[in-house]
């Protein structure tokens, strides 16, 4: 999920467009950057759709947190002036159905922040069938892919279910032992409350190699894919 490749993302969505179907494979992929996620994602949302909120988040409130924490992701509060009428009306909705599986302590986390996807106007519209491979590899802001993937139309996710973690991590570096591991600050939950620790995201078909696959270098998964999208649409 690296946003340099956004550009290269972009031609080969032109070199894909008259194709009857398109693989993404995001297997084994660590997470990164967002802005890859929202170029792809605009090409495969409809016009009409309208905004999608795709993550509900807070940070743990900290001396050293800035108010802008987690706006790298993007992900804004509600009264960000970056947002139109339709966006805020788009975050109202959600939150009007928004029960968060886990409860934040009251006082020590911020205000609930968005992040939103929509079509963007320079895009056009891939109508075909999509399947997204993915496995326990995926991670972060590929955890983020595949939940919003997951809700276009046309598009199947394939393989297993992704690790799940969106928590906005930060290094921590033992003094005495000079060990260093990682910490979330962020309390991330998908539009219908879950969290992505613990649970990861579900995927609609599942696949996974094949023993054989590790000694002859065969991909049974994509085989598979690949399959589903040769069969004739329903």
């Amino acid at each position: 999920m690296d946003d340099r490749l956004i550009p290269e993302a972009r031609q080969r969505m032109e070199d894909f467009r008259d194709t009857a179907g398109l693989i993404i494979d995001v297997r084994g992929n660590g997470g990164g950057r967002y802005g890859l996620m929202r170029t792809l994602f605009s090409y495969f949302r409809p016009a009409d759709a309208g905004p999608f909120v795709c993550n509900i988040a807070a940070y743990r409130l900290a001396p050293h947190f800035r108010t802008s924490h987690i706006e790298y992701r993007p992900t804004h509060r509600r009264d960000w002036s970056g947002w139109n009428a339709e966006d805020v009306a788009a975050i109202d909705t959600v939150m009007s159905t928004f029960r968060p599986s886990m409860t934040l302590p009251p006082g020590q986390f911020s205000d609930w922040h968005f992040m939103i996807l929509k079509r963007e106007d320079h895009h056009w519209h891939y109508d075909k069938p999509v399947i997204v491979l993915c496995d326990e590899k995926c991670i972060s802001a590929s955890d983020g892919f595949l939940a919003a993937f997951s809700h276009l139309p046309k598009v199947t996710l394939m393989g297993v279910s992704s690790r799940g973690g969106s928590g906005s991590s930060r290094t921590v570096k033992l003094p005495r032992s000079g060990l260093a591991f990682k910490l979330s600050t962020m309390a991330s939950f998908r539009p219908n409350g879950d969290t992505f620790e613990g649970k990861g995201v579900a995927v609609d078909v599942p696949a996974q190699p094949e023993p054989e696959d590790f000694i002859t270098g065969r991909d049974s998964v994509l085989d598979q894919a690949l399959q589903e999208l040769r069969q004739p649409e329903s």
